[in-house]
Parts: C-alpha cells; sequence; structure tokens
C-alpha cells in the first residue's frame, strides 16, 4: 500500500510542477493548450467578414452574434442594422428584428415596418456617397396571415437622393420574397419606403439584412 501512496504523492507532484513550469513559460506550450489554459481567453474561430455567408437569397441572413463579432461595419462594408438612420426608429415605429424566419431561412439583421403606423412608413440613412452598391431583401415572415385576394398589397420601394433606385414592388404574403442589389455610387441619402395598399392593411414587412459595401470587397475583407 505505502508503495502506491508515494506513486501517488509523486505523479500528483509531477502535476503541479507541469502546471507551475506552463504558467510561467506558456510559449513552450502548443497553441491550443496555450489557448485553453489561458483564463478568459477566446478560443472561437476568428470571426469571418459578412460575404463569407451572407447569401441572401439562399442562405438566409447573417447570425447577430458573427456579423457583431465581425464589427458589423468597416471600411469596405456596414450593415444598416450598425448605422443610426436620420430619424429615430422610435419616430418612425419601424423595428429592429432581432430574428425572423422568411421563406424558411433564417435571417437576424432586418427591420419590420409596423401595421399600427401610418400608411406609409421610411426608413433613411445618410451613407454619405462613399458606398458602390446596396444589397437587401424584402418580404413576409412565415407565420404572416395569408392574403389570397391580393386587395392588402405592400408597395416598397428604395429611393438614393430622391431619385428611385428600384420599385415600388407590390408584394402579399402569398408572393415570394426579393432579394437586390443596386447601385448607389455618388448617393448620399438612401430611403426605404413601405406603402399599404388597401384598408385595412394589417400586414407588416420585412427589410432583410440591408448592407452597403465598396467594389472589389471579397470574403476576407
Amino acid at each position: 500500500m505505502k508503495p502506491f501512496l508515494i506513486s501517488v504523492v509523486v505523479a500528483l507532484l509531477l502535476v503541479a510542477g507541469g502546471f507551475w513550469y506552463a504558467s510561467r513559460n506558456p510559449d513552450a506550450l502548443p497553441e491550443d493548450l496555450r489557448n485553453r489554459m489561458e483564463v478568459g481567453q477566446d478560443t472561437s474561430p476568428p470571426a469571418r467578414g459578412p460575404l463569407d455567408y451572407h447569401i441572401l437569397a439562399d442562405q438566409g441572413g447573417v447570425p447577430r452574434s458573427e456579423a457583431e463579432r465581425a464589427g458589423l461595419s468597416s471600411g469596405n462594408w456596414a450593415y444598416m442594422a450598425a448605422l443610426k438612420p436620420l430619424e429615430d426608429l422610435e419616430q418612425t415605429g419601424i423595428e429592429q428584428l432581432q430574428s425572423a424566419r422568411v421563406n424558411g431561412k433564417l435571417y437576424d439583421l432586418g427591420f419590420r415596418f409596423n401595421s399600427t403606423q401610418a400608411e406609409s412608413q421610411v426608413l433613411e440613412y445618410n451613407i454619405g456617397g462613399e458606398w458602390d452598391t446596396l444589397t437587401f431583401g424584402f418580404g413576409f415572415s412565415d407565420d404572416e396571415a395569408s392574403d389570397p385576394s391580393g386587395r392588402f398589397a405592400i408597395e416598397f420601394s428604395v429611393q438614393g437622393d430622391g431619385t428611385e433606385l428600384y420599385g415600388p414592388v407590390s408584394l402579399t404574403p402569398n408572393d415570394m420574397p426579393v432579394f437586390r442589389e443596386v447601385d448607389v455610387k455618388g448617393v448620399r441619402r438612401v430611403t426605404f419606403i413601405s406603402k399599404r395598399v388597401g384598408k385595412p392593411n394589417m400586414f407588416t414587412p420585412l427589410l432583410l439584412d440591408p448592407f452597403v459595401k465598396k467594389e472589389g470587397t471579397s470574403a476576407s475583407e
């Protein structure tokens, strides 16, 4: 029994000595082990740029946690969710989304135009003429009520400095969402407009993952 106890004590001393040495000489350890030993070390994969997984039409939107880790905005791209609108959302009645499922895909970064507000709602940003393209989606969540008659459509359009960049396009919850990329070179103000057709129109359309980028931006930037 005594030799066994001596062996256990020696093993514990060796382990303690190993931790002591590692704490004093972390560079001598393999990188993955070194990261695990450092208190508070973030061992998750490095943040990817948004274009690594931002393909609106067939993959859904960027997970908020991923986009936040990627910075939400840089010199090459910027999500509208990271920018300050010209009018506070509380004043417009537009809600920034936490998540929404559209056509079976999940989107995290977007805006809901609420039916409790006026016939038309406007979301506007000053992008300073610094960007080349604007990408966005528009549609309805999968749990929105149906409208087979099509009498209560939503007309959606996008303007740049007062000039139509896209639309207006008329959609009901029965229609497929639309996804577009438009040229915004030299544009200072981008305006998203949602207008209700027919009364009472209780639908709440969604603006999905709007972001701007510069030409030549790759997935690694």
